[in-house]
Protein backbone atom coordinates (compact mmCIF):
# COMPACT_ATOMS: atom_id res chain seq x y z
CA UNK A 1 0.00 0.00 0.00
CA UNK A 2 1.07 3.59 -1.14
CA UNK A 3 0.90 6.46 1.26
CA UNK A 4 -1.12 8.44 -1.55
CA UNK A 5 -3.14 5.02 -1.31
CA UNK A 6 -3.89 5.72 2.48
CA UNK A 7 -4.00 9.13 2.54
CA UNK A 8 -6.87 8.80 -0.41
CA UNK A 9 -8.54 6.60 2.75
CA UNK A 10 -8.20 9.18 4.89
CA UNK A 11 -9.27 11.94 2.98
CA UNK A 12 -12.40 10.21 1.77
CA UNK A 13 -11.74 9.52 -1.75
CA UNK A 14 -11.77 5.82 -2.15
CA UNK A 15 -12.75 3.72 0.48
CA UNK A 16 -10.06 0.50 1.33
CA UNK A 17 -10.57 -2.98 -0.36
CA UNK A 18 -11.85 -5.85 1.59
CA UNK A 19 -8.75 -7.63 1.41
CA UNK A 20 -6.46 -4.60 2.34
CA UNK A 21 -8.89 -4.33 5.43
CA UNK A 22 -8.21 -8.10 5.82
CA UNK A 23 -4.26 -7.46 6.18
CA UNK A 24 -4.71 -4.71 8.13
CA UNK A 25 -6.64 -5.97 11.19
CA UNK A 26 -4.37 -9.17 10.87
CA UNK A 27 -1.12 -6.79 11.22
CA UNK A 28 -2.71 -5.47 13.99
CA UNK A 29 -4.32 -7.97 15.65
CA UNK A 30 -8.05 -6.23 15.79
CA UNK A 31 -10.87 -7.45 14.49
CA UNK A 32 -12.82 -5.93 11.39
CA UNK A 33 -15.36 -4.58 13.40
CA UNK A 34 -12.69 -2.41 15.63
CA UNK A 35 -10.93 -1.36 12.48
CA UNK A 36 -13.61 -0.13 10.78
CA UNK A 37 -16.12 1.34 13.65
CA UNK A 38 -13.05 2.77 15.64
CA UNK A 39 -13.07 4.57 18.10
CA UNK A 40 -16.44 6.01 19.08
CA UNK A 41 -15.16 9.26 20.42
CA UNK A 42 -12.90 9.56 17.05
CA UNK A 43 -15.69 9.04 14.87
CA UNK A 44 -18.04 11.70 16.45
CA UNK A 45 -15.05 14.27 16.11
CA UNK A 46 -14.83 12.97 12.09
CA UNK A 47 -18.50 13.06 11.76
CA UNK A 48 -18.42 16.80 12.75
CA UNK A 49 -15.47 17.73 10.68
CA UNK A 50 -17.37 16.14 7.55
CA UNK A 51 -20.56 18.42 8.07
CA UNK A 52 -18.83 21.08 8.84
CA UNK A 53 -16.49 20.95 5.43
CA UNK A 54 -20.13 20.13 3.30
CA UNK A 55 -21.73 22.69 5.11
CA UNK A 56 -19.11 25.03 4.30
CA UNK A 57 -18.98 24.10 0.50
CA UNK A 58 -22.96 24.60 0.65
CA UNK A 59 -22.02 28.18 1.72
CA UNK A 60 -19.41 28.96 -1.03
CA UNK A 61 -21.72 27.84 -3.38
CA UNK A 62 -24.83 29.49 -2.28
CA UNK A 63 -22.63 33.12 -1.78
CA UNK A 64 -20.93 31.87 -5.38
CA UNK A 65 -24.78 31.67 -7.03
CA UNK A 66 -26.05 35.06 -5.40
CA UNK A 67 -23.16 36.38 -7.13
CA UNK A 68 -23.77 35.54 -10.16
CA UNK A 69 -27.42 36.23 -10.14
CA UNK A 70 -26.47 39.66 -9.17
CA UNK A 71 -23.90 39.69 -12.25
CA UNK A 72 -26.76 38.84 -14.38
CA UNK A 73 -29.17 41.22 -13.29
CA UNK A 74 -26.72 43.88 -13.60
CA UNK A 75 -26.06 43.17 -17.25
CA UNK A 76 -29.70 42.87 -17.98
CA UNK A 77 -29.97 46.34 -16.44
CA UNK A 78 -26.97 47.81 -17.94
Amino acid sequence: MSRQTISNWENGRNLPDINSLILISEIYAISLDELMKGDHKMVKQLDKKIKKGKFFYFLVVVIAVLILLNILHLISVG
